[in-house]
């Protein structure tokens, strides 16, 4: 998808339940230092404390913050457009460092800027750096230092975005993924099939041992 459109206020997404392993008061901690520029964080999904959640949004006095509670599925690609930057998870905790969330992979897929916590599954999978950002986790001030760098640098946030969604492409959309299952199971019926098969020596029986018979 075309980039959004310049000349407004940087529109950060977050898509998914904010449940702790993806670091939702990281986000809003974040989000009050950041208050002062023209940086606004829409959050998308069921919240598993809402109440918590929302006394926080209003507690720090977040302006810069919407709550939505959910959005139709077929809708959200229509929100990923029309954001800047696509939040991944920010929790500390060693789930958040073994995974990467679907929302990481639907924003490389609609080509836009992601940032989330640095993990060793994030590495493993990605380039950081070059195909997506990462902060410290579960450290507002480092995440909300790298939101304002991205926010204000336009031309390096869209070389990322461009080079995150073809990393996504190479590896990870539905013709990708295809091969690669294609691939296993062709390895998988390969080594069954070599398991299978008997050996020359099964196949031609005891070997008869010549001379003459004392």
């Amino acid at each position: 998808m075309p980039p959004p459109p310049s000349g407004r206020p940087c529109k950060v997404l977050c898509v998914g339940k904010l449940i702790p392993p993806h670091g939702c008061a990281t986000i809003l901690h974040a989000a009050a230092l950041l208050i002062a520029h023209p940086i606004h964080f829409t959050l998308i999904g069921s919240v598993q404390d809402g109440p918590t959640v929302r006394r926080l949004v209003a507690g720090l006095g977040l302006s810069n913050v919407t709550l939505i509670d959910w959005v139709d599925y077929e809708r959200l690609a229509g929100w990923y457009a029309d954001s800047d930057i696509c939040l991944g998870i920010f929790g500390d905790s060693d789930q958040a460092n073994r995974v990467v969330p679907n929302k990481v992979y639907q924003a490389l897929a609609v080509g836009r800027a992601v940032i989330t916590r640095d993990s060793s599954a994030i590495r493993e999978m990605f380039e950081v750096g070059e195909e997506l950002w990462a902060c410290r986790a579960g450290d507002p001030d480092d995440f909300s230092r790298q939101i304002l760098k991205f926010a204000s640098d336009g031309p390096m946030r869209h070389r990322i975005a461009d080079a995150g969604h073809i990393a996504f492409c190479r590896s990870f959309d539905i013709g990708a993924t295809a091969r690669r299952i294609a691939s296993r199971l062709e390895s998988l019926v390969g080594d069954r099939a070599k398991a299978a098969r008997p050996s020359l020596a099964t196949r031609r029986g005891p070997l008869a041992v010549e001379g003459k018979p004392e």
